[in-house]
C-alpha cells in the first residue's frame, strides 16, 4: 500500500474515531461546566481506558484531541492509561503504554512511556507542609513535569524519581518495581 493511501486511510479512521466518540465528547465539556475540567478528564479517561485494541487508540486520540491542551493525531495512548490534567500536552509519535497515569505533564515528540508509568503533577502534587492537617485539605502545587524528546522511561517508573525540573532529552530511565 502506497503512503498517501495509508495516510488517507488513517485520516478517514480518525474522522470515523471522532465521530464516534461526539457523546463523550459533549458530556465531557458538560462536565466540566459543573465539575471542572480535570475532574471530568478522570472521569472520561476511566471508562475511555478499557477499550482494547487499535480501536481503543484511535477513540482515545480523539476525545484527547479535544479534552487535553494537545494531543497529536499521531500520540499512541494504550489500553488502561489514565488522565487527571486537562492542561496536559501530548507531541507528535509519543506512545503511553498500557496501564500508565499521567498527571500534569508535556510528552515530547517520540517520547516511549514502557507500561505502568506514572507521571505525577510534579513532586509537589499534594500539600505536606502542615503535619497538624489533614494531607486531603491540603493545597498541593501543581507543576507541569517535561519529558523531552525521544526520551524512554522503563516500565513501572514514577516521575519522583525525577526532580521535578527534569528536562530530559533523549535520555533513557528506568526503576525497578514499586521504586
Amino acid at each position: 500500500m502506497s503512503e498517501s493511501a495509508r495516510a488517507a486511510l488513517k485520516a478517514c479512521a480518525r474522522g470515523i474515531a471522532t465521530t464516534v466518540m461526539l457523546p463523550a465528547i459533549g458530556s465531557y465539556y458538560l462536565r466540566s461546566a459543573i465539575i471542572g475540567r480535570d475532574r471530568a478528564l478522570m472521569g472520561s479517561t476511566q471508562w475511555i481506558a478499557l477499550i482494547p485494541g487499535l480501536m481503543g487508540i484511535y477513540l482515545r486520540r480523539a476525545f484527547l484531541a479535544r479534552a487535553l491542551e494537545r494531543c497529536a493525531s499521531s500520540a499512541a495512548i494504550e489500553w488502561g492509561t489514565l488522565f487527571s490534567a486537562a492542561g496536559t500536552r501530548i507531541d507528535e509519535h509519543a506512545y503511553i503504554g498500557p496501564n500508565c497515569h499521567i498527571g500534569l505533564a508535556h510528552i515530547e515528540r517520540d517520547v516511549l512511556l514502557a507500561p505502568c508509568v506514572h507521571v505525577p503533577s510534579g513532586r509537589l502534587t499534594h500539600g505536606v507542609t502542615d503535619p497538624d492537617e489533614p494531607l486531603r485539605n491540603q493545597q498541593g502545587q501543581p507543576q507541569r513535569v517535561r519529558i523531552g524528546a525521544n526520551s524512554w522511561i522503563g516500565r513501572r517508573s514514577a516521575s519522583r524519581t525525577l526532580p521535578s525540573t527534569t528536562s530530559m532529552r533523549g535520555g533513557r530511565t528506568s526503576a525497578s518495581p514499586g521504586a
